[in-house]
């Protein structure tokens, strides 16, 4: 099926990059030499607890996400930042209320607002605001499938991908993941949902990180952080990807209208 596509962090990737030019066991026993007690915890693995991931998952209707994204080049910044609210049917999206706030590095700033209603004619409302001037449009998916980027589920995908490359530690309310392995591509594995790219430099020459927070309880993802940076011969890059997620299962799909003409 074709996807009429909304993608995030499209607008500041054109400057991607300057650069080219510038539990274990435990025993335990009482005073009674006797008597002898073996307490077995079982350790709990990236890909068991990826699976268990995929299971709980299936039973996300609804989500809020909010996302964040800076690339600094030398001194030069650009920056997103999304809000979505958005609606699900067996892990199909059907519903969707979404902000876009983007600056340049050249300090311009654009606003965009997309609702999505699969049940409404036409199903997409879009409203653009930029240099004081804001425009407003109805459009049709003509029978395509709507979706933006970073998609929730996508990105669940994109984590179990790396099921050998990541550890995983208890944190209490949550389960954390973290590389194990930095030798691995995080722009091949998270670029095109968050729309990544690298120009004058390659990855191997960076420093980076990541962290993904799952809920403890329900399995659903928290908040996931990507951090690429690089200081060299070639210049200076930081670029950041936050995400988080909240009110799952709770949003009120009745509150995600398309404006009346």
């Amino acid at each position: 099926m074709k996807k009429y596509s909304r993608l995030g962090f499209i607008a500041i990737i054109g400057l991607l990059f300057l650069l080219a030019g510038c539990q274990s066991n435990t025993d335990s026993s009482d005073n009674n030499p006797t008597k002898e007690t073996t307490k077995t915890t079982t350790k709990m693995t990236v890909e068991k607890f990826l699976n268990e991931v995929d299971v709980k998952n299936k039973a996300l209707s609804s989500i809020e996400g909010k996302h964040d994204f800076e690339v600094r080049v030398d001194q030069n910044v650009s920056s997103q930042k999304i809000e979505s609210t958005v609606v699900f049917d067996d892990s199909q999206l059907i519903k969707a209320d979404i902000l876009f706030d983007t600056k340049s590095q050249e300090g311009d700033s654009v606003k965009e607002k997309f609702i999505f209603d699969s049940n409404n004619k036409p199903e997409i409302y879009h409203e653009s605001e930029a240099k004081g001037e804001t425009t407003k449009e109805y459009t049709s998916t003509n029978g395509e499938e709507f979706y933006f980027h970073p998609d929730y589920f996508d990105v669940l995908e994109n984590i179990k991908s790396l099921k050998d490359d990541l550890m995983i530690e208890d944190k209490g309310d949550v389960y954390e993941l973290t590389l194990k392995n930095e030798e691995i591509s995080l722009i091949s594995t998270f670029g095109e949902q968050y729309n990544l790219s690298l120009t004058g430099i390659t990855e191997d020459e960076t420093e980076k990180s990541l962290t993904i927070h799952f809920d403890k309880e329900t399995y659903f993802l928290k908040d996931f952080s990507l951090l690429i940076t690089y200081e060299g011969n070639k210049g200076s890059l930081e670029m950041v990807v936050e995400s988080e997620y909240s009110n799952w299962n709770k949003v009120d799909e009745n509150d995600i209208k398309i404006p009346q003409k």
